[in-house]
């Protein structure tokens, strides 16, 4: 079991921020960030006004879509402004966009200063023969007692691609699972350590349910997992040249493959796999006889609705 690890930024005063050569005492506020598993970097660097880190995935998926978090952290102004510093990372994101949208901005309810969360869409400019890279990012700009922080989880890629953070339940979950558990603590009278994190920032509800029993998810291997793709994506295919409507399963299945795979990078290639065969073999099919598609369709409609049976229903493909 991968151990996680947690993102503590240690601030210390305005002197030392600076470089002035100075210290002083720990004043003990922290923001507590824990990132996803196997993420590299963190690095601390030092920037005109503050800090920055920035964690980016360990793998990049064919399409050279990539993934990155990045901590600002600087000193607090004089007259703080929530939203004078959201204003600021939308002009810096935004700045080489062709087009671009924002959500509106959402308070956070926080037992440190003040929080806004907001998501930006930047609709990337033509760059010839390169794959085309929107950027989606979530941010989440706080002020504390002491500095303030700018907390952003970036994916760069085509936005159109079903396992982007606008198009996957999944990807959507687990960048709302990070959000959910970071915020800024003080170490010297809260416990800020990553057990208590996600105690610190739930709904006091939550803290009285009791734990579900762990259930252990069926994992394939990803050779099957790529037959199984390609066979499931020639019968969608199939399907949908016989006249079915195919989108209850094409809007699942990246979900059924998250359930089965090891890890993301598996599951997203077989998405990929599944689509290309799917289109594909829609394509190459063109008009079935119709006894062609009584028999396509019977062994289509018996895909199942609910994922946590996908593993079972994937055995007739192998």
């Amino acid at each position: 079991m991968i151990k996680r690890t947690i993102l503590c930024v240690a601030i210390t005063s305005a002197i030392a921020l600076f470089g002035t050569g100075a210290s002083a005492a720990f004043n003990g506020e922290v923001l507590v960030a824990p990132p996803p598993p196997n993420w590299s970097g963190g690095i601390e660097e030092q920037t005109p006004h503050g800090t920055l880190q920035i964690w980016r995935r360990t793998f990049d998926n064919e399409d050279g879509v990539t993934e990155t978090i990045s901590i600002r952290r600087s000193a607090l102004p004089e007259n703080p402004d929530v939203e004078a510093l959201a204003d600021s990372v939308k002009t810096r994101i935004t700045q080489g966009c062709k087009s671009f949208s924002e959500t509106q901005r959402r308070p956070i309810k926080a037992k440190i200063g003040s929080t806004l969360s907001f998501t930006l869409t930047c609709k990337s400019k033509p760059t010839g023969k390169k794959s085309k890279q929107d950027i989606f990012v979530r941010a989440q700009v706080m002020t504390g007692e002491f500095n303030q922080y700018v907390l952003e989880r970036a994916w760069r890629g085509d936005i159109k691609q079903p396992t982007s953070p606008l198009n996957s339940p999944r990807t959507k979950a687990s960048w709302q699972k990070f959000f959910s558990v970071s915020g800024i603590c003080n170490t010297l009278v809260s416990d800020c350590s990553e057990e208590r994190a996600r105690d610190i920032h739930a709904h006091e509800r939550f803290k009285k349910m009791r734990s579900l029993p762990a259930v252990a998810r069926p994992v394939m291997d990803a050779s099957d997992i790529a037959i199984v793709a390609m066979k499931l994506g020639q019968l969608t295919g199939r399907a949908q040249a016989s006249g079915e409507d195919i989108s209850a399963l094409s809007g699942k299945i990246d979900r059924m493959f998250a359930y089965v795979a090891k890890n993301d990078q598996i599951s997203s290639a077989a998405v990929k796999t599944f689509i290309k065969a799917r289109d594909t073999t829609n394509a190459e099919q063109g008009e079935l006889p119709t006894e062609q598609c009584g028999e396509i369709l019977r062994t289509f409609r018996s895909h199942p609705s609910r994922v946590g049976v996908f593993h079972k229903y994937a055995q007739r493909f192998l």
